[in-house]
C-alpha cells in the first residue's frame, strides 16, 4: 500500500516538475530508471487529469499529450463534468482549430435537457409530453393559431401569454433558410440564459459597437454550462445576418412572427 502511493506521489511530482521551467545552467528532470511507473498499477484518473492540466499550459504545453491523459480521466463521470469549465483547459476547450476539435470530442458536452424542461416550460413538461407534445416542432404546431394556444393554456392552467412565449421559443429553434439544422436544446438553454427566447430577442442582442460582433453574454453563458461557446459565424447565422455553409433561401420558409396566425 505505501508503495502505491510513493508511486502515485513520483508521478504527480515528475508530470509537475517540468512545468517550472530549468533553472538557468540547471538540467532537466530525469527520468529514473526501469519502468518505475509499474504498468502493473495504472496511474490513477485525477493523477492523470493533473497531469492534463499541467500540460495543456505553460512551459510544458503539449495539447496532444494533455488530451491523451485526459481522454482516460474522463472516464470519471466527475472529472469530466470538472473539465467542462476548468480554467486550465481554456485554450483547449475555448480556442479553434483539431486541438480544440479534439477536446470536445474526448469531454463533450454538457448532457442536453429535453426541450420540454426548459426552463421557459415553467415545469410543465410532464403534462406536455403527457399529451404528445416531445420537441420545439411538436410544440409550434400544437400552439398555431390564438384558439390552439387558449387551449394549451387552459388544460395546463398557465396564462396565455405565457404559452405564447413558449410558441415564440419553438419558433427561434425551427430552422430558416439560413439556418438548416434546429437549435438544440443546450443551445437554447444557453439563449435563455441570457434572457433570449425568441427570434425578436435575438436579432436585438448585438453588441452595440456592431452588430456582427459575438454575443459576449452568450459565450459566458456557454462557459458556465460547460457547453461550447458559438463562433462568430454560428452567432450570425443564429441572428439571421450570415448563411450556414449548405443552406440555401428555399431550405426552410421563414416562420411567421409570433402571434400572426389566426
Amino acid at each position: 500500500m505505501l508503495r502505491l502511493r510513493l508511486r502515485r506521489v513520483a508521478v504527480e511530482l515528475h508530470g509537475a516538475l517540468p512545468s517550472l521551467g530549468q533553472p538557468e545552467g540547471g538540467r532537466a528532470v530525469p527520468t529514473p530508471p526501469g519502468d518505475w511507473r509499474d504498468a502493473g498499477a495504472p496511474v490513477p484518473l485525477d493523477v492523470l487529469y493533473d497531469r492534463a492540466c499541467i500540460t495543456a499550459v505553460g512551459v510544458a504545453n503539449d495539447p496532444d499529450a494533455a488530451l491523451d491523459d485526459l481522454e482516460l480521466a474522463v472516464g470519471d463521470n466527475a472529472l469530466r463534468e470538472l473539465a467542462e469549465t476548468d480554467p486550465w483547459f481554456a485554450e483547449l476547450r475555448d480556442g479553434s482549430g483539431p486541438w480544440s476539435d479534439r477536446w470536445w470530442t474526448v469531454v463533450g458536452a454538457a448532457d442536453a435537457p429535453p426541450f420540454t424542461d426548459l426552463p421557459l416550460l415553467r415545469g410543465k413538461g410532464p403534462a406536455l409530453r403527457g399529451r404528445g407534445i416531445i420537441d420545439a416542432r411538436d410544440l409550434r404546431d400544437a400552439t398555431e393559431g390564438r384558439r390552439r394556444r387558449w387551449q394549451l393554456a387552459r388544460a395546463l392552467d398557465v396564462p396565455t401569454a405565457l404559452v405564447t412565449r413558449w410558441r415564440a421559443l419553438a419558433e427561434l429553434a425551427m430552422p430558416d433558410g439560413r439556418r438548416a439544422e434546429e437549435l438544440t436544446p443546450n443551445t437554447l438553454a444557453l439563449l435563455l440564459d441570457v434572457g433570449i427566447e425568441s427570434r425578436a430577442d435575438l436579432a436585438d442582442r448585438a453588441d452595440p459597437d456592431d452588430g456582427a460582433t459575438p454575443l459576449t453574454a452568450v459565450r459566458e453563458a456557454a462557459e458556465r454550462a460547460g457547453v461550447r461557446a458559438p463562433d462568430d459565424l454560428t452567432l450570425r447565422v443564429w441572428r439571421g445576418i450570415a448563411e450556414e455553409p449548405g443552406a440555401t433561401a428555399d431550405a426552410a420558409p421563414a416562420l411567421a412572427p409570433t402571434g400572426a396566425a389566426g
